[in-house]
């Protein structure tokens, strides 16, 4: 064995036993370097194992999961079945090779309804849906067009809305978000309350709302105090709607109300009581 002809105190120990913790635990460290040795020689975990300590050296070449081993390990159960041919002295030596007798042996079982291994379960399960979820809107993404109001039209088509649907939803008349969507009002698009007050009445997904204002040629992720409240309408309010914004922007002290402060509707609207 590599141990012993490195070591005669290993030799040693092996044949006559060692009772004395504090010297078993004196000759592991001493020779720890046997140990590296090994494993650089191209053996990939070497174990030491007795009643009181077990030393385990594995070479991991994933370092995140050497780092975060409560995320990345499973628990699995060990049952230990010992050949009775073999008196106690023969547990203590710390064997590197092959068990000679096939009946001694640690069997470890995963059990999935383990608490650690729940909780594993569940992450996964939530990352497939989050993957399934990021998969519908890459499918949607790649069907936009370009432009602001090929997109617009392409959002208000995909929620099966008419003009007069969306007039009723975000105070715009049904001349105007014809004129939107075909582009015909002139060469410039919506101002950005308008198109705010568009998001929201499609209820958006985040993604697509900062993509339209991006069409749009606004740009909301710049740092200002009006921003910060856009940002956080339609990060966290998008399945909202234009009264419900309005009034979130009013508590907020920002006098500019959707579609536009000009907007008759919608300014009536915030007098209502809620």
């Amino acid at each position: 064995m590599a141990t012993e002809a490195e070591d005669p105190a290993i030799k040693d120990w092996a044949s006559r036993g060692c009772n004395n913790r504090a010297e078993r635990l004196h000759i592991i460290c001493k020779n720890l370097h046997v140990f590296a040795k090994l494993i650089n020689d191209g053996i990939h975990q070497v174990i030491f194992a007795d009643e009181f300590y077990l030393f385990s050296i594995t070479v991991i070449h994933a370092e995140h999961a050497l780092d975060h081993a409560d995320e990345c390990c499973l628990v699995f159960t060990r049952k230990t079945r010992v050949s009775k041919q073999y008196d106690d002295s023969y547990y203590r030596i710390c064997f590197l090779c092959r068990d000679p007798n096939s009946e001694s042996f640690v069997e470890a079982t995963c059990d999935i309804h383990e608490e650690h291994n729940e909780n594993i379960k569940h992450r996964a399960e939530e990352m497939g849906k989050i993957r399934d979820e990021s998969d519908r809107l890459q499918e949607i993404a790649d069907e936009l067009p370009t432009t602001f109001h090929g997109t617009l039209n392409k959002h208000i088509e995909r929620r099966g809305y008419t003009n007069e649907d969306m007039e009723e939803r975000t105070y715009i008349s049904a001349r105007s978000l014809i004129d939107y969507r075909n582009k015909r009002v002139s060469e410039t698009n919506p101002e950005l309350p308008t198109v705010l007050a568009l998001c929201v009445a499609l209820n958006l997904h985040p993604l697509f709302s900062y993509d339209l204002i991006k069409k749009a040629g606004y740009d909301v992720m710049s740092i200002s105090p009006v921003n910060c409240v856009y940002q956080y309408l339609i990060n966290n309010h998008h399945m909202e709607c234009v009264d419900m914004w309005n009034r979130k922007l009013r508590d907020a002290g920002i006098t500019q109300v959707l579609p536009s402060n000009r907007n008759q509707k919608a300014r009536d609207a915030l007098e209502q009581p809620e």
